[in-house]
């Protein structure tokens, strides 16, 4: 996602008689924002670039991680007319006076869709019906054919046990040629012809034949139904047949499980958890079934239930599956105390167990880890020949109680082809250290400083917590960026406010339905991101949530830093990340990860994970993280600054 560092320029230029002056930058992605200090100074050019963070957390989804929220049923505004203009219209109502509503902003409705969607109209449940059955036209051979029909029965037979379905299949066909009216032999036929895996619509005709045949038999409509769920991947076809053997036989649970994971594939998932959550819970000796409800439940975000089945399905699970789909499941709904230890053991007992790359992931941001971690400031300037004196500055990643801890390691500067170590000086008043290039800069130079960083997860299950005094709404607010006066950002706060429950936990789940990732390169305001939902990166949807929160009253920040990802292990990055922390009196600052919220739900709400890097909080009032400080001889120097990350795993 792509929120960068941004950066500050101080140039004082010393040709005389001009007095000195000062100006700093603010840069968002190439877009230059001037905080001018003493005097005005023309902008240096500084290239267009971000901090990017890819949001997706693994090499596959968890289960469950495509399915749309449960919708919300959308509402309308009132309005005035188009080209009203302010009109206010009094209304005496039961002797009190009131105001009409504002007319909203344009364009809010479609909106409001975005982060409300109305309910989508049911599909209506499909009548089950049979296609017709065959005529079955009473009858009996002579003794001759029916002893030639068993012989051939019984050479089936053999064969099938021999492991030769296609041998015993071509024997009950024969067989079945000879004595019709022998419903054994129709059925000897359909379990040679599944063995075989021969073409499902011969399966099917057989099926049907017995089915006309024997009305209690369930093996007949269950192959029919397999065979056109399985094999020609139509479920609705198969439901029928699957509901006539259930029907047949409502004491056999193979047959309701079968039902319902065809009524699950033709998109009716609500039929299929009805009969699961009566019927898998009886199932004692397979874990499919109730593997079956955890994923169910688990896209339908209904984490604690999932759970639940899903551990119930460990009991009896020898190849791995439940328990890939019970970490995942927990990891999607928060519940992560322990589950590293369940990480590790499942991958310990199942080494080919499905989603394995998943599982990894997820251990990693549970367990501790060190990091060197390399800050790269590269700076180019157009006119090196007039700078007298050049400065770096900038503040390092802070110590984070219970989570993060920084030791530098060492900087140095490059510059004309030469490496020199150096050393900060300070902090000064905004936290941020200097860094003197040591000799007249050339046209590029770069400055590298290391860091080790011990990170350990936190998680809000457990703290520690650091209760402090409410930090200053006011000071929180003051931010442009945040756009609080909005139009749309008030017609979605309005509309959020009626939600039910908690309005952080309504705020973070509206925000990744209603803003789409897209990294824009930009560092942009919650009023662009509104004008443009469907181009928003990591710091959009950051400061939108914080910008709902604050007008709710509830204390928010940004925070920008770095997800440690296995591809940014391997070389340099410009991608960062972005999220939010909330305030609470008695825990103090929470973190909020309302992008990664998108696909891994309630995983990073409340959590500070391990491969989570803090860097900085946004704020108006203070400088940025990185800039540079030069004096020159010339007012017109020009200069462009990018940064780089380097990170390594040391354990």
């Amino acid at each position: 996602m792509t929120r960068p560092d941004r950066y500050d320029v101080g140039h004082f230029p010393l040709s005389p008689p001009m007095a000195a002056r000062n100006a700093r930058f603010a840069h968002g992605n190439g877009a230059d924002r001037p905080d001018v200090g003493r005097a005005s100074l023309l902008p240096p050019r500084m290239a267009a670039r971000d901090a990017r963070c890819a949001h997706r957390h693994g090499a596959e989804p968890h289960a469950g991680g495509q399915t749309p929220l449960p919708p919300y049923p959308a509402t309308r505004s009132p309005r005035f007319a188009p080209g009203q203009g302010a009109v206010l219209v009094i209304l005496l109502l039961s002797g009190w006076w009131s105001w009409a509503a504002p007319r909203p902003a344009a364009g809010a409705e479609p909106l409001l869709d975005r982060f409300f969607p109305p309910a989508a109209a049911a599909t209506p449940t499909p009548v089950l019906s049979l296609p017709d059955l065959p005529a079955v036209i009473p009858g009996r051979v002579g003794v001759d054919q029916h002893n030639e029909a068993v012989r051939l029965n019984n050479q089936g037979v053999a064969a099938l046990e021999a492991g030769d379905a296609a041998r015993a299949a071509s024997l009950f066909e024969r067989a079945t040629g000879i004595n019709p009216h022998e419903v054994g032999l129709w059925k000897n036929l359909l379990a040679a012809q599944r063995k075989e895996g021969r073409v499902p619509r011969e399966i099917v005709r057989t099926a049907l034949q017995v089915m006309a045949m024997d009305a209690t038999d369930a093996m007949a409509p269950y192959a029919a139904g397999m065979a056109m769920l399985d094999k020609l991947g139509q479920p609705r076809a198969a439901l029928a047949f699957l509901d006539e053997a259930a029907r047949r036989q409502p004491g056999d649970t193979r047959f309701a499980v079968a039902l319902a994971n065809a009524w699950n594939k033709a998109g009716f998932p609500d039929q299929a958890l009805a009969i699961l959550r009566e019927k898998a819970p009886e199932v004692r000796d397979d874990p499919y079934p109730l593997y079956v409800l955890g994923t169910l439940l688990t896209e339908r975000k209904e984490f604690p239930a999932a759970q639940r089945a899903l551990q119930s399905a460990m009991a009896m699970d020898q190849e791995g599956f439940a328990h890939d789909a019970y970490i995942r499941a927990r990891f999607a709904g928060g519940a992560l105390d322990g589950l590293a230890q369940e990480c590790e053991a499942a991958l310990r007992r199942f080494p080919g167990i499905i989603n394995r790359a998943s599982l990894e992931r997820i251990r990693f941001c549970l367990v501790p880890h060190e990091y060197e971690f390399t800050d790269q400031v590269n700076v180019q300037i157009a006119n090196p020949s007039e700078i007298h004196s050049f400065h770096f500055l900038l503040r390092y990643p802070p110590e984070v109680p219970h989570h993060q801890s920084v030791q530098v390691l060492g900087a140095e500067i490059e510059s004309q082809g030469r490496v020199t170590a150096v050393k900060g000086v300070g902090p000064d008043a905004d936290g941020r250290h200097s860094f003197e290039c040591p000799a007249p800069p050339g046209n590029q130079v770069t400055l590298r400083v290391r860091y080790r960083l011990s990170v350990k997860p936190w998680l809000g299950s457990r703290g520690p917590f650091l209760p402090a005094s409410a930090p200053d709404l006011d000071r929180l607010r003051n931010d442009d960026k945040l756009s609080l006066e909005d139009g749309r950002l008030d017609q979605v706060f309005r509309r959020l406010s009626r939600e039910s429950g908690n309005f952080l936990q309504n705020a973070y789940l509206a925000v990744g339905r209603g803003l789409s990732y897209r990294e824009n390169f930009e560092d942009q305001s919650v009023q662009w991101a509104l004008e443009h939902p469907d181009a928003c990166d990591c710091t959009e949807f950051a400061r939108l949530l914080a910008a709902l929160c604050l007008k709710r009253g509830i204390p928010t920040r940004v925070v920008t830093g770095f997800l440690v990802k296995e591809e940014f292990l391997r070389g340099e990055t410009n991608i960062g990340h972005a999220w939010c922390e909330v305030f609470f009196r008695d825990k103090g600052w929470i973190p909020v990860d309302p992008t990664l919220g998108v696909n891994l739900d309630w995983a990073y709400f409340g959590n500070l994970l391990s491969d989570q890097i803090v860097f900085d909080h946004q704020s108006e009032d203070r400088k940025t993280r990185m800039g540079v400080d030069f004096t020159s001889t010339s007012s017109d120097v020009r200069v462009k600054i990018d940064n780089t990350y380097r990170v390594r795993l040391q354990r």
